[in-house]
């Protein structure tokens, strides 16, 4: 008796599902129509520091062009600003001194192979006196190891900048600006500007990829990278999750009859309930597996859900 397959199959490796990021879309002026809103002070702490600095930061007029109906092969040779405060480009462009003062870069922050360490990539520009900052990664793979790092090290100079001007140490009115640079500028370093994005605003994979490349249309997601920033968005909500559930504990709401014996003086009683954690609890878990077995039971055939054999008998 002969077999045949009942289907297509494949021969090559697994692979992940592509992340698809569409162009963003536009106005009527042709401007990319995207919008970043930074976290409130007082959200969720999820380990990255403080963030209250982002308030004195405005984002108004951030895209003022269509970088990528614009955009000109020269132009990756320099750096151009993702955010207010945060600027992209290549190694060259942090050596040079004219153009760190010029565009007010006080810290430069480079994204670099493990394997370039000793390569020169940190010198310093001549005459520039800023900080200098490196996140060595192991390869692109390892790009998701070193996101939290860079992200920590970008707002707690940012913190600190902020907290020496709110009391008087420092004077400097363009507040602060950093750039995020690989040797390139299209690889590494666009990847952790993007993970910055996510992080400090909240946005998926594909809005963060969206609003690099408004900007600096060079920069390259390859399929890698955008797995690894999707990866990146998962354990963000996870993180967002946990915070949520610490902190539900602690939240009160207020809703109880007004005919209550014990008001307030707005006439509404007052009484502590704890918020329902996110995470299902074990009981919760196993009730539903017992009302899916209930429910699909008997269901086989009618249902359509019988299933297909691998292999149909010849």
């Amino acid at each position: 008796m002969a077999a045949i397959p009942s289907q297509v199959y494949s021969k090559r490796a697994p692979s992940p599902p592509r992340v698809l990021v569409p162009p963003p879309p536009v106005t009527d002026d042709g401007i990319p129509d995207l919008s970043l809103s930074p976290l409130p002070q007082g959200s969720l702490d999820i380990g990255f520091g403080d963030h209250g600095w982002m308030q004195q930061v405005s984002h108004q007029d951030l895209w003022t062009k269509n970088s990528m109906l614009e955009w000109r092969y020269g132009q990756r040779r320099t750096a151009q600003k993702i955010l207010p405060f945060l600027y992209l480009g290549p190694a060259t462009v942090a050596k040079d001194s004219d153009w760190l003062a010029r565009e007010g870069v006080s810290m430069i922050l480079a994204v670099r192979d493990t394997r370039a360490a000793g390569r020169g990539m940190m010198r310093m520009a001549e005459g520039w006196t800023g900080v200098g900052e490196t996140v060595d990664v192991d390869g692109n793979p390892g790009l998701i190891r070193a996101f939290p790092h860079g992200v920590k090290v970008i707002n707690s100079y940012m913190e600190n900048l902020w907290r020496q001007q709110q009391g008087g140490q420092i004077r400097n009115e363009t507040g602060g600006k950093v750039l995020v640079f690989c040797e390139t500028g299209n690889d590494r370093s666009a990847a952790m500007v993007a993970a910055y994005i996510m992080v400090m605003y909240n946005v998926d994979v594909v809005t963060a990829v969206q609003v690099v490349q408004s900007q600096r249309f060079c920069a390259c997601f390859d399929d890698v990278t955008k797995n690894l920033l999707r990866t990146w968005e998962e354990m963000l909500r996870a993180k967002r999750d946990v915070a949520r559930d610490s902190t539900a504990s602690q939240i009160t709401q207020f809703f109880e009859p007004a005919d209550s014996k014990t008001l307030d003086p707005d006439g509404v009683h007052q009484r502590m309930v704890k918020m329902k954690p996110s995470k299902r609890t074990l009981d919760e878990v196993e009730m539903e597996d017992v009302d899916m077995d209930s429910e699909s039971r008997g269901k086989g055939t009618e249902a359509g859900r019988e299933g297909q054999a691998p292999f149909n008998d010849v």
